[in-house]
């Protein structure tokens, strides 16, 4: 498609987000929404006029579909330079993290940080918690982030976060952390930790945007970029979390992003943290595997 088009596709797209998430904060909006979608034929016209911005089956369709528009994602220059300034920062959805990590911290040996960006959660945790000397802080990202994870570690002369490739390397680790990535993984939770020899003591979900029922697929658009991300359902993912031997603990609202499917306002959340702790009895039953 000629990128010119391809930008006018985006901004009548955007448009027509803007118009729905307002008419859905309308008395009887939602409904009437709801009411439009349900014809098939409306459903395409809403689809086609909404291009980026519609909700998908699933990830992969998504990815697909969006990078006829818009070619950049996680890579994109300024992705990586927020992800900098973030390192400097102690944002308002970290202190009920550091709050409830507070009496961990000095036992803390390994942590798993899944879709860590260039390790930038390390540096506020750090700065807060005074994280021990002999820690080992493992960012698993893109492949991609690795050199600019270690180059960005070694400007802050810092020995202590490295690169993993291997979502083994989460195996029994004593902090798992998801923090604004949880979002781009089409499996549950549970399903990506029950894969693991060995479940991790401490999980940490931040800056989540969560369903409030069934799951669904839609996307984060930036300037110049576009990720496809699926909203978990909140509940689904705490009940799997217990089944799998987790001890739900605590939720947190985070108010600093908002995630508004325009076709879907039935299932708009906001964004949440949780924090789990496995059950005792479970890590005796995995030490003596």
């Amino acid at each position: 498609m000629v990128p010119g088009l391809n930008k006018l596709r985006v901004a009548i797209g955007s448009s027509a987000a803007i118009g729905l998430r307002a008419l859905a904060k309308l008395p009887y909006g939602p409904q009437l929404i709801r009411a439009a979608a349900s014809r098939p034929g409306i459903e395409r016209w809403l689809r086609a006029l909404l291009c980026v911005y519609q909700p998908f089956p699933d990830i992969d369709t998504a990815t697909k579909y969006i990078r006829r528009f818009i070619p950049a994602g996680h890579e994109h220059s300024d992705v990586v330079s927020q992800l900098k300034r973030f390192a400097d920062v102690t944002r308002e959805s970290d202190y009920p993290v550091l709050f409830y990590l507070s009496g961990y911290a000095p036992g803390l040996s390994t942590v798993f940080d899944l879709g860590g960006g260039i390790g930038n959660l390390f540096y506020p945790y750090d700065r807060e918690l005074r994280l021990p000397a002999t820690l080992r802080w493992m960012v698993h990202d893109l492949p991609d982030k690795e050199e600019i994870v270690l180059q960005f570690a070694k400007s802050r002369n810092e020995q202590r976060v490295g690169f993993s490739r291997r979502m083994e390397d989460a195996s029994g680790v004593d902090l798992f952390i998801v923090s604004g990535a949880l979002h781009y993984f089409e499996d549950e939770l549970a399903v990506i930790l029950g894969r693991l020899p060995q479940l991790p003591r401490l999980v940490v979900v931040n800056r989540t945007p969560f369903s409030q029922a069934d799951p669904i697929v839609t996307t984060q658009v930036g300037d110049g970029y576009v990720h496809a991300c699926k909203l978990h359902s909140l509940a689904g993912t705490i009940a799997g979390m217990e089944a799998i031997g987790y001890r739900f603990v605590a939720k947190w609202p985070v108010h600093e992003r908002a995630s508004r499917v325009p076709l879907r306002p039935d299932l708009n959340d906001t964004y949440w943290g949780l924090f789990f702790v496995l059950d005792a009895d479970r890590r005796q039953t995995a030490a003596s595997r």
